[in-house]
């Protein structure tokens, strides 16, 4: 009975702008300027991902299209030539080993 009295009276139109405009605007109002910095600064980090998953892509397609003939091929050096023999009879034992 009595929270019946209690919601009439707070549906009535001039309490409810009363309310609105005393209680829910400020508190709102609050809110939103306390939580602004946070707000922005997760839009930024999400643009920064999205720019950079987007320029990893691109860069992925354009290094898939372009001809072998234009990467250039490295120098051996006489310290790379004699660690890739031991390292390919390595990988040539392992790869002709059976189970």
């Amino acid at each position: 009975m009595l929270m019946d009295r209690i919601v009439q009276k707070i549906q009535e139109p001039t309490n409810r702008e009363k309310i609105q405009k005393q209680m829910v605007d400020p508190l709102f109002k609050y809110i939103l300027n306390y939580m602004f910095p946070y707000i922005a600064l997760i839009c930024i980090t999400f643009l920064i991902i999205v720019l950079m998953s987007t320029t990893s892509v691109i860069l992925l397609v354009l290094k898939l299209y372009t001809p072998m003939a234009s990467i250039a091929t490295p120098i051996a050096t006489p310290i790379a030539t004699s660690l890739s023999e031991p390292i390919a009879a390595l990988a040539e034992s392992l790869i002709n080993t059976t189970p």
